[in-house]
């Protein structure tokens, strides 16, 4: 399976990635074939998202690169690496979102409370990973931004 037309990122690149961070055992426990869907679900869910400016090509089949950039930037690359992180070690948007519904959680004298406003902002954008949209979060319209394109 290739990962370059499919990916920001190839698994060289996520792989270097990743050698030079913490916390990786999902990634590195798992099989490439896996590494490669990770990082296509992980593309395809941030492509999704509203970027600001245009695209470099109008013709292109991603969001980046923008505007004349002929590269994507390494933030996004980066982000797509640690959402895919997330799906590799079994992260499911559908889950994540459920569990933020919780309010309150108590067990014995001992209750605690979320916040679920500051809990749900990168779930609302469809990503797993808060430190992914971190990342990507100044590349990001305004949600009430629309772009007006003449035809």
């Amino acid at each position: 399976m290739s990962d370059i037309t499919l990916s920001y990122t190839t698994l060289a690149e996520a792989q270097a990635y990743f050698d030079n961070s913490l916390n990786t055992d999902d990634w590195d426990d798992a099989s490439n074939n896996d590494k490669i869907k990770s990082l296509i679900v992980a593309t395809k869910t941030i492509d999704r998202l509203n970027f600001l400016g245009k695209k470099a090509d109008s013709e292109q089949n991603f969001q980046f690169p923008r505007y004349n950039d002929s590269s994507v930037p390494q933030d996004i690359k980066d982000a797509v690496c640690e959402e895919a992180l997330m799906l590799v070690g079994g992260a499911d948007i559908s889950m994540e979102k459920e569990a933020a519904k919780m309010t309150a959680q108590g067990f014995g004298g001992v209750r605690i409370s979320f916040d679920v406003d500051m809990a749900t902002l990168h779930l609302s954008a469809g990503l797993v990973s808060v430190i992914a949209f971190d990342i990507i979060k100044p590349y990001l319209r305004s949600p009430g931004n629309l772009d007006v394109v003449k035809i």
